[in-house]
Order: structure tokens, then sequence, then C-alpha cells
């Protein structure tokens, strides 16, 4: 894991730094065939090295192309990887977008909500390509921070449909709960994919009896504006 003070090269820096901006999009056919196949071979390197054995000389190698014409769209390795990670982010969402249908659709949210880890797993495990970037956005503040922002847009989604489905719930207490379930999920499904399938198999079903405890004080709780206290 690179340490926060230092740059992706191994100087001293401050997080969160300009680097990570692309210095260029392409406009023409061929440039963008370029960059298509920069991006192509970053996720090939990421899945074969992972994020300390990944470099810009590499990556020009492997895209067949000079460091000159990578160093042309992106000023170094952080750059590449954001790119892409915003890429998948950008991917997962359009994934997940069937499973708010379903939710807005759905009678109970407790039928719809193992959708979203199932599909969350299901996405990582048969994409290697996928789960090395999704490992990177781990190792690295700037790219956990992606991470993090599209979390906050699905926690944002989740609430909004709390608060159809339970009108006894405040807005921000809807936050407070799409923010955790969320979170724990995203959490519990990284340390799944990182340990050993029988593991995996016990951490997942754990989370799913947990999720669904929570829901279900949810419902007893909010689940109409005559039951409980509001925002218990």
């Amino acid at each position: 894991m690179v340490n926060a003070n230092q740059n992706l090269e191994g100087e001293a820096r401050t997080p969160r730094v300009r680097s990570s901006i692309l210095r260029a999009r392409p406009t023409q056919a061929r440039s963008r065939k370029t960059f298509d196949a920069i991006l192509t071979a970053a996720a090939e390197l990421l899945t074969e090295k992972g994020w300390e054995g990944f470099n810009t000389n590499l990556l020009a190698e492997r895209a067949g192309c000079r460091v000159a014409t990578l160093y042309r769209y992106f000023p170094d390795k952080l750059a590449v990887v954001s790119t892409l990670a915003q890429r998948v982010v950008a991917d997962w969402d359009r994934e997940f977008e069937e499973i708010a249908l379903k939710f807005a659709d759905a009678t109970d949210l407790r039928e719809v909500w193992p959708a979203f880890a199932q599909q969350f797993v299901s996405i990582l495990k048969h994409n290697p390509s996928t789960l090395a970037v999704r490992k990177a956005m781990q190792a690295v503040p700037e790219l956990r921070a992606i991470d993090q922002e599209d979390n906050e847009r699905l926690a944002q989604a989740f609430a909004e449909t709390f608060c159809q489905h339970l009108p006894g719930l405040s807005g921000d207490r809807a936050m407070s709960a799409a923010r955790l379930m969320i979170e724990t999920e995203v959490a519990v499904v990284d340390l799944a994919m990182s340990t050993t399938e029988p593991e995996a198999k016990l951490l997942l079903e754990d989370l799913a009896v947990m999720h669904r405890a929570f829901l279900d004080r949810l419902y007893a709780t909010h689940g109409d504006n005559k039951g409980g206290e509001r925002d218990a």
C-alpha cells in the first residue's frame, strides 16, 4: 500500500494531488483508440501485478505506445487508474440501476435488498480486472475517494426509497440507515473477495442476517406514522 505521504513514484506529496487529473481527452478516432488501449492494458496489468507492481513504463509497453504518448493524456499512473476506476464505477451504477427499479416497485424492501449484495459479488467474481481495480481503490486514498463518492450517491438513492416505503422515517434517519446499509455491504463484500470461498460464504450469509434484522427494526419502528418512536 502506498503511504499517504508519498506520491506514486515514491516522492513526498500531500493527499489528493492534482496529478490525478487527466491532461487531455482524445478527440479523434485514432487517439481514442490509443486512449482505450492504454486503459485496457492498465486493467490487465492491475490484474497481473497489483497496484504496487504497476508503472507507466510497463503500461506503455503493454499498450504498444511510447511513454511520451501515454503522458500526453495521463500525468502519472494515478491518473490512469483514476480514469479506469471512474469507468468501473459508471459500469457498477448502470448495473445497480436495475436493482433500484426493483426497489421502487417492491412492496417490501426486505424482499429485494439481497439482490444488491448478490449483484455486487457477481460483478467482482466474474470480472478479474474489475476486482483488481476495486483492490486499487482500497489501497490509495485518491481512488478510495472515488469509491466513497459513489457510495454516497447510492446511499442518497436508497434513502429516497426508504422514505417512500417507510412513511414514519425522517429524511435524516433514512440517509443514516442507507449509509449504514451501503457501507457495511461494501466493506463485507470487499472482505469476502479477499478470503477463502467458505469464509466468504459465511461472511455474506451473516451480513444478510444483520441487514434483515436492521430492516425488520426499521419496518417495526417506522412502517407507519403510528408505530414506535419516529427516530429511534
